[in-house]
């Protein structure tokens, strides 16, 4: 019985699939302990045959071994993979004969040791879970067994079967197997541990199994071992084994516990695992990754940067800290042979070289055509290299007892060499370092080609530039849906008034100064311009300062190279000259029609009321008549003036305001003799134009009450001044007020009611054509006031 449940337990703490199989491939019985590798669970695949159980895939193999394994009476050790899940997976069997007829099947799988230590582990976790639950199962088997079997020859056969086959498997395995009793002291012979370690039979009892634990790893793995015991879980640890020849070997242990009836430990059973090689697999791994990790750092540090010096001192820099060398210096070659330390790390205490320029004879000779090879040259120990005495002189000037050289090559062409000395002692360069620092001088090349590459574009970038500023027209390059500009050239700032910079924040702002009119046409056009080729527009600007300006824009589509719109540049240019220079030539057609209508005009009807008057007026005695005339030549020429304004202006249909009410009052200051009777006027006029309808009116409006004041204001020795206004109202209304500081008008004179022509036409054009309002004051002097709608 406890033979039976070892065997059990052995089972249940191993990861190999264990068939019995008859002569014909009939799974006669099979330890339960990895359902996944044979696809079902044990109770169907006992009296199965291989072909059923796995499907028919290399069945007629596998039936071979068998009967070569039977016929021979030896064990046969053989290799195969299955597919499961997708998944390849491989194992090492042995077929070894038990009987006549009968053969036991060990399978082991070998995939673990071919991944990564992450797979590893999960492999390990699942064997766990495995272990566990075939436990339960073999326990659960053991009671069905002891109800089962009730004959004792038949229980002593069955153990005599169950020893014979625990023997096999020891065969079989490569794995050490241990037990102890319940508090995990050795009572009994460990024939696979001693032979793997040499102890003997008494150096194993109790605790002396410790022993052949590395000194470094026993009190671990006896704390380990006690808690194992006490909380009476799976045992689960490595550490190193000393070996019957003394080196020490990895191993991975694994130990179940036996329980009795009471779920008390009864004993122990264990495996070890030699996991050495596996291993130094993965710490191999780890420290490639590590060093392809620093690799990549030192690589992503140096290409941080495009400038040169920047470059070069990172790549020291980075590469002293790497090798832990006294001095890294990178050396550029001259087509002479000479070279210059260009950068240098070096530790204190050690000359620095950093600078210098250095003429070695042999490097021209022997070495420059090597190097452009791409020869690498590693001197463990300058007085036992084999190498030209100048050379070795010249290494030793700089206190050099061992160097690592490696080119750094560019197009083909030597450019320098990376190169790292060891002062302090001779030093054996791995091929680690070598592969390191061929690696590093690689990505310096690929660096300074960038470095190089940006330069050359800087150049060109920087004559591009020179040129574009240099110009008068607005030079720009878009992306092609307007999001990002890429380059405006200063003439913006002047041409548009606002800043570069601003546009380069907003890339659309040249828009916003498009003039209403133009704006629906020219984002139009701009987002047509990749189907029709370009764009091709004349539209205006309207500036902040107010500024109108036209400008000429045209776009070329700049293609990659696969057919794509990759930008788009273009030219504006401040066409507004030429524009202003077509509007004064189209303006000058325009008035030279005009003109001889407005000729036409005043001609006949001066020459009409000039005749009418003069006829009048040769009849006309009394003075009162004839001040009357030449107030109704005043009033023409009040008109004739507008004419005359008009005729002066670049307006066909508006008049400067402004300036006529000045040429209008200075004719009647000038007739009336302001000068002489000591009267001054004062205009206070807004500058606005007016059109012919309204500044007739108001014009006859000036000339009836400047006239009335200068005749009626200041009688002799009296003198004062007579104020003009006019200015645009809030309310959308213009104001013309007209008032003296003279003796006044009298009370009892009404506007409204006066018959004086001048008054009744005062107040008939601005009520009547004006739609105005006019308001009297008589407070100081005579104030009119005339209010009038500007349309």
């Amino acid at each position: 019985h406890s033979s039976e449940t070892q065997m059990r337990a052995l089972f249940e703490a191993m990861t190999d699939i264990v068939l019995v199989l008859d002569a014909q491939g009939n799974t006669v019985q099979i330890a339960p302990t990895n359902r996944q590798l044979v696809e079902q669970n044990t109770p169907t695949i006992i009296n199965q045959t291989i072909e059923q159980f796995l499907q028919d895939r290399q069945a007629e193999t596998f039936c071979s071994q068998i009967q070569q394994a039977l016929k021979t009476q030896q064990t046969v050790n053989f290799e195969y993979s299955l597919i499961y899940n997708s998944t390849e997976i491989w194992f090492n069997a042995k077929i070894s004969p038990i009987a006549a007829d009968l053969v036991l099947w060990v399978a082991r799988d070998v995939t673990e040791s071919k991944r990564y230590e992450k797979a590893l582990q999960n492999a390990h976790n699942q064997l766990e879970r495995r272990v566990e639950e075939r436990t339960a199962e073999l326990l659960e088997a053991n009671r069905c067994l002891k109800q089962e079997i009730s004959d004792r020859q038949k229980a002593t056969e069955a153990l005599q079967r169950s020893e014979s086959r625990y023997r096999s498997l020891i065969i079989a395995t490569t794995q050490a197997v241990w037990t102890t009793n319940a508090t995990g002291q050795t009572t009994e012979p460990l024939p696979t541990w001693q032979n793997l370690t040499g102890q003997t039979d008494e150096d194993v009892q109790g605790w002396g199994w410790l022993n052949a634990i590395h000194p470094d790893e026993r009190e671990r793995v006896r704390q380990q071992w006690n808690r194992t015991v006490s909380t009476k879980r799976i045992y689960q640890t490595e550490y190193r084994l000393r070996m019957v020849d003394g080196s020490y070997r990895d191993m991975a242990v694994r130990g179940v516990p036996i329980f009795a009836a009471d779920r008390s430990i009864q004993e122990w059973v264990g495996t070890c695992t030699d996991i050495t090689e596996r291993k130094a697999a993965t710490e191999q791994l780890q420290h490639q990754t590590l060093r392809s990790q620093l690799v990549s750092e030192i690589t992503l540090k140096i290409r941080q940067s495009l400038q040169l010096e920047e470059i070069l001192q990172t790549t020291v820099t980075e590469v002293q800290n790497l090798l832990q060398a006294d001095r890294v210096l990178i050396f550029q070659i001259q087509p002479d042979g000479s070279g210059t330390v260009v950068q240098e790390a070096v530790l204190p205490g050690w000359a620095v070289i950093l600078g210098q320029t250095i003429l070695d004879p042999c490097l021209k000779k022997d070495y420059i055509n090597k190097y452009t090879q791409g020869i690498i040259t590693a001197i463990a120990d300058l007085k036992q290299a084999q190498i030209e005495r100048c050379h070795v002189e010249m290494l030793q000037q700089f206190g050099v007892k061992a160097n690592l050289v490696v080119p750094i090559l560019m197009k083909d062409n030597l450019w320098g060499l990376l190169i790292a000395h060891q002062c302090s002692s001779s030093r054996q360069w791995t091929s680690v370092e070598i592969e390191l620092l061929l690696q590093l001088a690689n990505q310096v090349s690929i660096a300074l080609a960038q470095a190089e590459l940006l330069q050359a574009l800087q150049d060109s970038e920087a004559k591009f530039r020179q040129l574009a500023e240099s110009i008068e027209e607005v030079f720009f390059i878009y992306l092609p849906d307007y999001s990002e500009i890429l380059y405006i050239s200063p003439a913006y700032e002047k041409i548009w008034g606002n800043s570069v910079q601003s546009l380069y924040q907003n890339p659309s702002s040249w828009m916003e100064l498009i003039h209403p009119d133009d704006r629906d046409r020219v984002e139009i056009a701009l987002q047509n311009q990749i189907e029709i080729g370009g764009f091709n527009e004349e539209y205006r600007i309207i500036r902040a300062d107010g500024d109108l300006r036209w400008i000429y824009g045209r776009t070329f589509l700049v293609h990659n190279q696969v057919g794509e719109v990759d930008r788009i540049v273009g030219i504006a240019v401040d066409i507004t000259a030429r524009k202003q220079a077509e509007e004064a030539i189209l303006e000058a057609k325009n008035k030279e029609i005009l003109l001889q209508e407005i000729h036409h005009r005043v001609k006949n009807n001066l020459q009409i009321v000039s005749g009418l008057l003069y006829l009048q007026s040769r009849y006309v005695e009394d003075e009162r008549m004839l001040s009357m005339f030449q107030e109704s030549r005043d009033r023409v020429q009040s008109m004739a003036l507008i004419h005359e304004k008009l005729y002066g202006s670049k307006m066909i249909d508006s008049l400067d305001f402004q300036d006529y009410i000045h040429s209008l009052t200075n004719h009647l200051c000038s007739s009336y003799d302001c000068t002489t009777k000591g009267v001054s006027l004062q205009l206070n006029i807004e500058p606005i134009s007016l059109d012919i309808d309204l500044a007739s009116p108001c014009g006859l409006i000036v000339n009836e009450l400047v006239t009335n004041a200068l005749k009626h204001a200041f009688p002799p020795g009296h003198f004062g001044e007579i104020t003009v206004e006019f200015h645009s109202a809030k309310d959308n209304n213009f104001i013309l007020d007209v008032r003296d500081n003279g003796v006044g008008m009298a009370e009892e004179i009404d506007i409204s009611t006066q018959k004086s022509l001048g008054l009744r036409l005062v107040r008939s054009l601005a009520i009547k054509q004006l739609k105005g309002t006019v308001e009297v004051d008589k407070t100081v002097g005579t104030r009119f006031q005339i209010k009038f709608p500007k349309k």
